[in-house]
């Protein structure tokens, strides 16, 4: 973004800034001996954007991809939570081992649909304020927003999320199955 500022909005050193900032910071992970598991994730999506711009001529199509993954995990959330099924319950159901108790109690469902929202909040808003920029060809507002609206503002959702589910999970836990009966 700086270097398409920069540049005089100008695509090519853009793109090439992009996938140079990738570069740099593989090289100092692997420096510092970390892993670069995030980094060559990071580094694909980047690529995969420059590729796409390159191809376009446009350098608002860096940030489509983006806009289009908002729309699907957005819609594949609210769905889930419209079916009754919210996603983020089986995603923390997994992650502590038990995927599907938290059913069995209705605080903790509705626990887990408000929580759900809040990531459905952060994809619709990201697209509510990115696409007119999108289409009216602003890039460097674009650019701008979608930094804005990236790691801080799902940082929000998930400290709420957190707050709301652990409440549920302290105040309603999910009851301990009896023991069967041996019949001794």
């Amino acid at each position: 973004l700086v270097v398409y500022i920069v540049s005089g909005s100008s695509l090519q050193p853009a793109l090439i800034g992009a996938i140079g900032a990738g570069v740099l910071i593989a090289v100092l992970r692997l420096v510092r001996r970390q892993s670069l598991q995030q980094v060559v994730s990071g580094f694909v999506g980047v690529a995969f954007c420059a590729w796409f711009a390159s191809r376009t001529g446009n350098a608002g199509d860096f940030y489509l991809p983006g806009l289009l993954i908002n729309v699907a995990y957005g819609t594949a959330l609210a769905i889930s939570c419209l079916v009754g099924h919210p996603l983020l319950g089986y995603a923390v159901g997994a992650a502590t081992g038990d995927l599907t108790g938290w059913r069995q109690v209705p605080e903790q469902r509705r626990a887990y649909a408000l929580a759900t929202w809040f990531f459905v909040a952060v994809f619709f808003l990201r697209l509510l304020v990115q696409v007119p920029l999108y289409l009216a060809d602003m890039v460097a507002a674009l650019g701008t927003a979608k930094l804005f609206m990236g790691w801080p503002l799902f940082a929000l959702a998930a400290f709420l999320a957190y707050r709301v589910i652990s409440k549920a999970r302290r105040e309603a836990p999910v009851p301990v199955p009896a023991a069967p009966d041996d019949g001794a």
